[in-house]
């Protein structure tokens, strides 16, 4: 028996066992860190969205608060001029 071909092999099967233990690791470790970051992209993606959204319903409802503020302003004026007309003729009617 060759002593020295066996202790060969057996060294060559530990340094591979442990080249494969910190490879598993190493990419375990690296995968976990890559999902992380990952993850931490997506809900930046995800706030600014949300943040670009909310600001356009902002810019949305500003403009149309303004909008039916006018509107409500021209009708009250024109219900004002109406009920003013109305009751001038009918004050003048009455005469």
């Amino acid at each position: 028996m060759d002593f020295k071909k066996i202790q060969e092999n057996i060294t060559i099967e530990r340094v591979f066992q442990a080249a494969k233990a910190k490879l598993i690791q190493w990419y375990t470790l690296g995968g976990l860190v890559f999902f992380r970051i990952g993850l931490y992209g997506i809900s930046q993606v995800v706030s600014y969205s949300k943040d670009i959204e909310q600001k356009k319903l902002n810019d949305i409802d500003s403009a149309n608060l303004y909008k039916m503020d006018l509107k409500l302003i021209y009708r009250s004026k024109t219900i004002d001029f109406k009920s003013a007309c109305h009751t001038l003729f009918s004050t003048i009617h009455s005469r």
